[in-house]
């Protein structure tokens, strides 16, 4: 996602799928992106 979905956000949700594995995995991958361009 571009640097502009995150302008201006004071927060984020993140959710993942119980039946995948992987996407709870990558969940602090999406947290890391978010602060990075946040900040």
């Amino acid at each position: 996602l571009g640097s502009a979905i995150y302008r201006g956000a004071d927060c984020c949700v993140v959710v993942f799928d119980v039946n995948i594995l992987r996407s709870f995995e990558t969940l602090n991958n999406w947290r890391e992106e978010f602060l990075k361009r946040v900040s």
